[in-house]
């Protein structure tokens, strides 16, 4: 069976991957010059100018600003409503009644290890002084 020669194949890679890395850098530095080109091609151009200015009548025409007039009156008057208003007290209220009790029980649940803690330290304390 006849032997590799590691080095002859190590340099023919080397010199694939550098043609490679070039052709690649080659296509990309082309596709952007054409794009360049295109984008500064006139009917591109009127193209872009006409999308702009029919986006920008769609946006101010009469019936869109009218639905958003309509929609900022509507969010504004749920806003305003006074069952909303209601709702959103009971939902703070019940938020910090939720809280105060977290708080408790974290407290009591702390202070009974604390104590533990204490109440364990002063038995081995007993324990070495009986011993």
């Amino acid at each position: 069976m006849k032997q590799i020669n590691k080095e002859k194949w190590s340099e023919v890679f080397s010199q694939s991957k550098e043609k490679l890395a070039k052709t690649t850098k080659n296509v990309v530095d082309r596709l952007e010059d054409g794009v360049e080109e295109l984008m500064e091609h006139e009917k591109v151009q009127t193209v872009i100018r006409k999308s702009e200015d029919g986006v920008a009548k769609v946006w101010n025409s009469e019936p869109v600003q009218e639905t958003l007039e309509k929609t900022k009156a509507g969010v504004q008057r749920i806003k305003s409503d006074e069952k909303v208003q209601s709702g959103i007290k009971k939902l703070k209220r019940g938020t910090l009644k939720a809280a105060d009790y977290a708080y408790e029980g974290l407290n009591r649940l702390l202070k009974e290890e604390d104590d533990e803690v204490e109440i364990k330290v002063i038995e081995h304390a007993v324990d070495e002084d009986n011993e």
